[in-house]
């Protein structure tokens, strides 16, 4: 039987199986237990538009992050505190599809949602993607809009995905 022994190094989490240090996420990650997955926001030095954002994810091996509950979503919110609030909008992997109907691009399972007061606009499906702004709400926002200073990108943990060795 395979022991895990977790490790607590500063705010990076180590784990040790059968003897073998290993990281549960990688530098600069942040590991967040209620999902056992990892996240980072990347910031951009510029505005980007959301094809360019999600292409910033891929690069790090992570996907837009899905959010299925509060306590996740107040989690990403804390990456933004520091912020200041015209560089914290912030692109989520949720959009609307032509039919009209909100899903997550990673597939998951469509359960949570925290709209601004009067969000997402009905009326307007132009605006079929959407930014985290630093209250922790959601905006729905025209994809190519470039007014977003970063992504939220997730992967799965060691636990449930690969492992990083350190």
């Amino acid at each position: 039987m395979r022991r895990i022994h977790p490790l607590l190094l500063g705010t990076i989490l180590l784990v040790t199986v059968e003897g073998q240090k290993c990281l549960l996420c990688p530098n600069g990650w942040s590991y967040y237990s209620d999902t056992d997955h990892c996240y980072i926001r990347v910031k951009f030095p510029s505005f980007k538009g959301f094809e360019e954002a999600k292409a910033v994810c891929a690069k790090v091996k992570g996907f837009p992050a899905s959010i299925h509950s509060l306590d996740e979503n107040s989690f990403l919110k804390k990456m933004l505190v520091h912020e200041h609030v015209e560089k914290s909008r912030t692109w989520i992997g949720y959009h609307r599809s032509p039919t009209g109907k909100w899903s997550w691009l990673d597939g998951s399972l469509n359960n949570f949602s925290n709209w601004y007061i009067g969000r997402p606009k009905s009326d307007d499906p132009d605006n079929s993607c959407v930014q985290m702004f630093p209250m922790g709400t959601w905006f729905d926002v025209y994809c190519q809009n470039e007014n977003s200073y970063g992504i939220f990108c997730k992967m799965p943990s060691y636990m449930t995905g690969d492992r990083f060795e350190a």
